[in-house]
């Protein structure tokens, strides 16, 4: 049976409703959504594109629409465009024990993607594993959307999870000294690592990028199975051990998964970064704003 698309259905036309939404609630198409922290900058005329419902008039091109009888919106970009980061946890454990997982992180990640592209930043998309750091390399042309879904749909889940090792693999790319090495970075992962790993946080603050996290979570994930033996085998380093649960192993481990996500938590507070908690089966729409709402008052 075929793997369902991640993106099928009315993604797409979700994504621009929400576009719409955030562009019209900054009040500037110019602007548009700031998806990375850095704004301002001389603005240019890029393309038009058809007009979607809560677009602003003001950026209507009238003569157009008296010729062919459609609404096309204008579109600019900022002459100093930023870079956005979006960082895709495709280790094996975004799969398990919730199957949908990696597509609902897939769909947040397509989503930054779309709205950094629609607001004139320049987008670098990512998966990462302990042993892999791909992406299709940086777009900056809306029109190649499409290319960055087929990247996404065509990346499996596997191996084990290293932030540490994909923010390395970001500043080696990205450097540090030319115009774009700055940005805001989105990571988007079930953070099954180390919380000692938050150093990579420290680490991309002090080379000028601004990261923040999606912690996406499947419900089964939060409380321990109901069965009192089961064998649990780790999804990512195949190692397999036998659990007899009582109602104390319970509550124990329920705690243990909150303390965890807060522990990641509290490592963005300290930092003045953004972090959302996510279960799989949210709107993107909800998640994606809540990621921006923080940087969006900043910017302000």
């Amino acid at each position: 049976m075929p793997a369902t698309d991640p993106f099928g259905g009315d993604f797409l036309e979700r994504l621009e409703v929400l576009r719409a939404l955030l562009v019209r609630r900054a009040g500037d198409a110019k602007e548009g959504l700031r998806v990375s922290p850095e704004r301002g900058g001389a603005v240019e005329f890029r393309d038009f594109r058809n007009y979607a419902p809560g677009d602003d008039l003001r950026y209507v091109d009238w003569n157009l629409f008296g010729r062919l009888g459609k609404l096309f919106v204008k579109e600019f970009a900022r002459e100093s465009e930023s870079t956005v980061y979006v960082l895709l946890d495709a280790s094996a454990s975004m799969t398990r024990p919730s199957p949908g997982k990696y597509d609902a992180a897939r769909r947040i990640a397509a989503a930054l993607a779309y709205l950094a592209l629609a607001a004139g930043d320049a987008v670098t998309l990512a998966v990462y594993s302990a042993d892999r750091f791909e992406t299709p390399g940086a777009r900056r042309d809306p029109k190649t959307f499409a290319e960055l879904l087929d990247f996404l749909r065509s990346r499996e889940a596997r191996g084990a999870s290293a932030f540490e090792g994909a923010a390395a693999a970001l500043l080696e790319r990205a450097g540090t000294g030319g115009a774009n090495a700055r940005g805001a970075v989105a990571v988007i992962s079930d953070l099954w690592v180390p919380v000692a790993e938050e150093r990579a946080l420290s680490v991309l603050r002090a080379r000028r990028f601004e990261p923040g996290l999606v912690q996406v979570l499947g419900r089964a994930e939060l409380a321990a199975p109901p069965r009192a033996r089961y064998r649990v085998t780790d999804s990512e380093t195949g190692e397999a051990l036998a659990v007899e649960l009582d109602a104390d192993a319970r509550a124990r481990y329920a705690a243990a998964v909150e303390e965890a996500s807060e522990a990641w938590q509290a490592a963005c507070r300290r930092r003045g970064l953004a972090f959302v908690r996510a279960l799989k089966d949210e709107p993107f729409e909800r998640v994606v704003r809540a990621l921006l709402a923080p940087r969006a008052a900043r910017a302000s």
